[in-house]
């Protein structure tokens, strides 16, 4: 995520409040004056969204990445995999799935090799 600053910007400001969002700033892009004109932000950072991010008081813009896996982000942040809802909010275990069915869907899906 690339955040612009509108001229005019305190950059101080800006970046107390990314970093309030638990934002890690990676980058520092400056103009030719030397000030700080964008904030490049790490992908380890906090999940935030563009709007939040656009509407703290200095940013002038927010540009954000192509996905490189736009079929996988398309499915949800759940799906079901052999009649198991697995993803975002689910625990995984015996809790989710019931001990028995769990180990024995792991197995049938080759999860589990006989060692010796």
């Amino acid at each position: 995520m690339i955040v612009s600053l509108k001229d005019g910007a305190d950059p101080a400001a800006v970046l107390r409040s990314l970093v309030a969002r638990g934002l890690w700033v990676s980058q520092v892009e400056r103009a030719p004056s030397g000030a700080p004109a964008h904030y490049v932000i790490a992908p380890c950072s906090a999940s935030a969204s563009t709007a939040e991010i656009a509407a703290i008081d200095g940013v002038g813009a927010v540009t954000t990445a192509r996905s490189p896996f736009p079929l996988v982000e398309k499915q949800g942040p759940v799906v079901e995999v052999a009649g198991v809802r697995v993803g975002a909010g689910r625990r995984a275990g015996a809790s989710a799935t019931g001990k028995s069915r769990g180990t024995l869907g792991a197995a049938r899906m080759g999860f589990f090799t006989a060692r010796r």
